[in-house]
């Protein structure tokens, strides 16, 4: 089942274009949220506390370079943008003509 927005997109190509134009916050917020998330888990653990901080930090840290090796590949398969074509008015606007 693929869900489409109003636009024609589906809603994997809509994420994958907010997380490629949001590449700071989406690294950022998957830091947090796997801080948060992995504290949860090791408070389970009968460990001393600065353990369980230490050992959140090094698997959030691990994700967290994952994301970045991960939109890094993802970049790189997109093809290059388009350059902007001038316009007739605009190319060499304001610079003489040859004989004025």
């Amino acid at each position: 089942m693929t869900w489409e927005t109003a636009e024609g997109t589906t809603l994997g190509e809509r994420a994958a274009s907010w997380v490629l134009g949001n590449r700071l916050r989406s690294v950022v917020s998957l830091w947090g949220v796997s801080m948060c998330g992995l504290m949860a888990w090791q408070m389970r653990k009968p460990t001393a506390m600065t353990l369980k901080l230490i050992e959140s930090r090094v698997y959030a840290q691990f994700l967290t370079v994952g994301a970045v090796v991960g939109l890094v590949a993802a970049e790189s398969m997109l093809p290059p943008p388009a350059a902007p074509e001038p316009s007739a008015g605009s190319f060499g606007a304001g610079a003489p003509r040859e004989g004025d």
